[in-house]
């Protein structure tokens, strides 16, 4: 009854079975002996609105079919009655608080009492010299966990995972353990979740429908022309590298199907990788941390490796994928180009890491993530060579009260100190990024805002409506990605009068600072293709980037790689009902849209002019470096010979004087992104610098000055 029509394009593709079974799961979604759903309404506006059942939040979205033209609902229930500890594959954990009301206040100052999180678990990282007996000792006294026995192999690992207590929840067993000197930190085992698009529409729905019946998912036509195999050779003028997988395709076909790849300029800027034969190569090995991947698809294959795999979440080697997601977001940053099949990702065939960290029901964990960087370190140690994470999840830490009051970790608020609440992974990125390893997140997407009730009767809005704090993205430490649409502008949409799109700043945070294309991203998806939109699919896309950074340059840090990154970000411009993007940083796009040729750019500087000068005349050099605000200096090495006036920018005016040889250097240092406020009485603009870059690359020519003409050199 909750879809009257099927639509006649689909009953043609043989979906009839997966559209009942929708209607199926509308009708019979009400616990038994609570209150049902209400009747199906024939004005689809009713639908749209969230139905709380008791504990339990019902979503229902509206979803505009186009090749049918109906309008097609389906259901989405994320929120469980977690009374009794139980959670099912589709529901989000609601908080439970201590039965004493002193704890409960307690508890609000060590974590995040109304986040989610793992209602039976807890995290414990044993302070540094404690042994097994002495770890031992405290948990035989603890009331709130369960008996358990800690090793020494467990205090090397980092991080022990024990149990509540029968009858206690995770404040009760967060709050005892906080007080022991043996304990460094204790904190709830977080979950965190998917960040692709769930907003109703075309897209959503073909991946929705794509998951049930791999015949929706796209196929590649067969070719019109024999692929060449052949790669056009890298030339000094930045040719751009030719690949073959999207031969047989229509142009408006292949421009659908890349234009990620050509929004960042990918093609230009692969030629930097490229050897003598004008191949590109990739060594920067990229970790992809996600729900599970198909291996056997021909374009993550080639650059698989099962030394470097493992599912974190249940501890054992299956790795195989829940939802196609991981293989999708794997395939944009780096399914094989330039072998005739599938897609190409961004990072020009960087090697893969792949770590399942989300169990089969639905989620990941601050354990499995804990876990997976642990993998991330050892797999280093055997030459993995793994310089970039990616990790396309999240969760919304951004809860506000009846007044609009955040909720705060006691004095520590999260939308300012991102690095507060899940503290174990924190520290596990830190240690990465110390090691040259550049995390990539999504920076999250649009949905339902949800009803919290604290203890005491407080209600509290968990927050997922744009803007919104989202870890781990938001972590000082993290790269946080924003997801364009074509034209350069953040994803946004309505349906319905509700607003949905990407994520972006909170007012008076900076913690979202790139942006990339992550809308209708066509890439692997089990063993074929398909089209995904989210930031999920935009936070590979930097990921490949960096990869492409690592490789070019291995000697840089983390550090130096990201301040490139946002340097050399491409200022994105607009002011239209999603938001205003000013000149510089803004809330809306960070520093922009990455460049991967003008990052290539920056890190091969050039400077070309005049090879020679008589004396007194004059000529100018001018710099490539792909900022063109960066902070250049201009030297000579004898200016005597040739002395340089700069120029205020990117070019110097040199001249002539004795007869000589002399050297033109180029130093960029401390690059910054120009930022000015605007004229707008109504926005009031954040007006930073970039943060300065440690990496200070160079450039210099040689030029000669001669007493008569140009050829009379010495």
């Amino acid at each position: 009854d909750m879809i009257p029509d099927i639509p006649v394009a689909y009953q043609r593709r043989g979906f009839e079975s997966e559209i009942v079974a929708h209607a199926a799961d509308a009708v019979h979604i009400a616990p038994s002996g609570e209150e049902p759903l209400p009747d199906a309404h024939d004005n689809v506006s009713d639908l749209t609105e969230q139905i709380p059942v008791k504990r339990r939040i019902v979503r229902l979205h509206i979803a505009q079919v186009d090749i049918a033209d109906k309008i097609l609902s389906y259901l989405e229930y994320p929120v469980a009655d977690t009374s009794d500890g139980g959670q099912s594959s589709s529901s989000r954990f609601l908080p439970t608080f201590s039965a004493d009301a002193a704890i409960h206040e307690r508890a609000k100052h060590l974590m995040g009492v109304y986040s989610e999180y793992e209602p039976r678990a807890v995290l414990v990282t044993f302070a540094e010299g404690t042994t097994p007996e002495a770890a031992n000792a405290l948990l035989a006294q603890a009331k709130a966990v369960a008996p358990a026995e800690v090793t020494q192999a467990d205090l090397d690992f980092g991080l022990v995972t024990l149990s509540v207590a029968d009858g206690l929840v995770v404040e009760d067993a967060v709050v005892e353990l906080a007080g022991a000197p043996e304990v460094d930190v204790v904190q709830p085992n977080y979950v965190y979740r998917i960040n692709d698009e769930s907003t109703p529409g075309a897209t959503s729905l073909v991946s929705r429908l794509a998951q049930a019946n791999p015949a929706y998912h796209f196929a590649r036509p067969a070719a019109t022309t024999s692929p060449s195999g052949e790669l056009l050779r890298a030339a000094a003028d930045e040719q751009e590298v030719a690949i073959d997988d999207f031969d047989g395709y229509s142009s408006s076909q292949r421009a659908a199907r890349t234009w990620h790849l050509t929004d960042v300029n990918a093609f230009k800027a692969w030629s930097y990788l490229a050897d003598a034969s004008g191949v590109p190569s990739n060594n920067a090995r990229v970790a992809i941390f996600d729900d599970g991947f198909d291996v056997t698809n021909e374009d993550i294959a080639p650059n698989y490796d099962s030394r470097f795999a493992y599912n974190t979440a249940d501890n054992n080697t299956q790795i195989g994928e829940i939802s196609g997601h991981g293989t999708h977001v794997a395939g944009i940053s780096a399914a094989r180009a330039n072998n005739g099949k599938l897609a190409a990702g961004v990072s020009y065939n960087a090697p893969l890491a792949l770590l399942k960290v989300f169990s089969d029901d639905g989620y990941a964990s601050s354990s499995a993530l804990y876990s997976a960087y642990t993998r991330v370190s050892d797999y280093n140690r055997q030459g993995a060579n793994i310089r970039v994470v990616n990790m396309s999840l999240g969760a919304s830490q951004h809860y506000v009260d009846e007044d609009g009051e955040v909720a705060t970790i006691g004095d520590v608020d999260p939308l300012t100190n991102m690095d507060a609440l899940d503290t174990t992974l924190y520290r596990r990125m830190k240690s990465a990024f110390d090691a040259g390893i550049v995390t990539v997140c999504a920076a999250g997407n649009a949905r339902p805002n949800e009803e919290v009730v604290d203890e005491d009767g407080t209600e509290f809005t968990y927050v997922q409506q744009p803007p919104y704090a989202n870890y781990p993205s938001d972590m000082s430490i993290a790269v946080a990605v924003i997801n364009l649409q074509q034209g350069g502008k953040r994803y946004y949409t309505t349906y319905y009068g509700a607003d949905f799109g990407s994520n972006f700043n909170y007012p008076g945070t900076r913690a979202k600072n790139i942006s990339a294309p992550g809308t209708s991203i066509y890439s692997t998806y089990g063993t074929t293709t398909a089209s995904l939109s989210g930031t999920s699919m935009a936070s590979p896309v930097v990921a490949g980037v960096f990869s492409m950074i690592f490789a070019e340059k291995s000697e840089l840090s983390a550090s130096e790689a990201r301040a490139i990154a946002y340097s050399c970000a491409k200022d994105l411009q607009y002011d239209d009902s999603r938001g205003y993007a000013g000149l510089g940083w803004d809330e809306q796009t960070g520093y922009g849209e990455i460049d991967a040729l003008a990052i290539m750019r920056n890190l091969n500087p050039e400077v070309t002019g005049p090879d020679v000068l008589r004396a007194g005349e004059t000529g100018t050099c001018l710099l490539s470096c792909g900022n063109s605000n960066a902070s250049v200096t201009w030297a000579s090495s004898d200016p005597s010979v040739i002395s340089v006036t700069p120029d205020g920018g990117m070019s110097a005016t040199l001249t002539g004087g004795s007869r000589g040889v002399a050297t033109i250097t180029a130093t960029l240092a401390s690059p910054t992104r120009a930022s000015r406020r605007p004229s707008r009485p109504t926005r009031d603009l954040p007006s930073r610098p970039c943060p300065p870059c440690a990496w200070t690359p160079m450039s210099s020519r040689t030029a000669s000055t001669s007493a008569s003409s140009p050829t009379a050199t010495t």
